[in-house]
Formats: C-alpha cells, sequence, structure tokens
C-alpha cells in the first residue's frame, strides 16, 4: 500500500467514526444452530420493493450461516440493549449468544429478540463481495416495530447514548 492509501485509509477510518448508526444483532438460523453477530453496516437500499443491505465480514461466523440460508433478521437495540453488545461482538460463540431473555422462533425459524426497536425479517436477493466482506441486499418480508423510539448507537468506536432533542 502507498502512502497515498494508507493516509486515506486513516482519514476514512477518521471520518466514519463521526458517523452514527443504530447498533443491530443480524440473526439466523440454519438448522438447529443458532447464529449471530453485531452489526452497524445495514441500511435501506428502496420501498419499493422494501429492501436493505446488510454487510458482513467473510471471517464472521455468520457469513457461512446467511450464505447458506438466504435469510436473516436485523434485530435495531434500544438504549437497555447493551448488554447483548459483548455477547454478540465475539466475547461468546453460537447458541451461547442468544441465552439474554426475549430470544423467539420466527414461523419459518429465524430466531429474533421480542422487543427490538425494530425487526426486519429479511430473504437474500443479491450478494457481492467486496473487498473482506460479503454484501447482502435484502428483500423485507416482515416488519415489526415498538413504538417507543430509543435506539442503541454506535458511534466514534464507542456505545452513544440516544436522546430526543427538544426542537
Amino acid at each position: 500500500m502507498n502512502d497515498m492509501s494508507l493516509e486515506t485509509e486513516i482519514e476514512f477510518k477518521r471520518g466514519m467514526r463521526r458517523l452514527a448508526s443504530t447498533v443491530t444483532i443480524l440473526s439466523t438460523a440454519a438448522g438447529d444452530e443458532w447464529h449471530g453477530m453485531v452489526a452497524t453496516s445495514v441500511c435501506s437500499v428502496c420501498t419499493s420493493p422494501p429492501s436493505l443491505l446488510a454487510c458482513i465480514n467473510k471471517a464472521a461466523s455468520l457469513y457461512e450461516p446467511v450464505t447458506a440460508t438466504r435469510r436473516f433478521c436485523v434485530n435495531l437495540l434500544r438504549t437497555h440493549h447493551k448488554e447483548l453488545v459483548g455477547p454478540f461482538s465475539g466475547k461468546l460463540k453460537g447458541r451461547e449468544r442468544f441465552t439474554h431473555e426475549g430470544w423467539k422462533l420466527d414461523a419459518q425459524g429465524l430466531p429474533y429478540l421480542d422487543d427490538a426497536q425494530a425487526l426486519f425479517f429479511c430473504t437474500v436477493d443479491q450478494t457481492m463481495d467486496y473487498g473482506e466482506h460479503g454484501i447482502f441486499v435484502a428483500k423485507v418480508d416482515e416488519v415489526r416495530v415498538v413504538e417507543e423510539i430509543a435506539p442503541l448507537l454506535y458511534q466514534d468506536g464507542k456505545l452513544a447514548l440516544s436522546r430526543l432533542l427538544d426542537t
């Protein structure tokens, strides 16, 4: 890597630390095995058809199960879910990550967090590899939301407190 690319990479990381993102847990099941990971690289693609994009590192334990099953759930975390970030960031493995109360299965056997800020049940429509990540474009099959808005946010390399601002 030349000096200009290294400098751009460093500045890119600094710039991205200024972007606040809702913390999510991507979850799926392959047979009886449940898989999940924390992700902030999730965004909407379009509303017709309802779709979103999720990026998963190819080295992550979730990558192969999502590739195989072509189904996943995006669980948008709420502020009171901050204790889930550690287990789903690699401190625990496999089914151990799902010991927190509130995990359920949908009719197709997809694990989801019952009291998440919002849930997006998805079927992968397109995939693309870029660098060390797989990019999954998925059709949203079902959405569930809770009315109280209190997203768990990630900014500047750490969890950030979300709060409503008076305008």
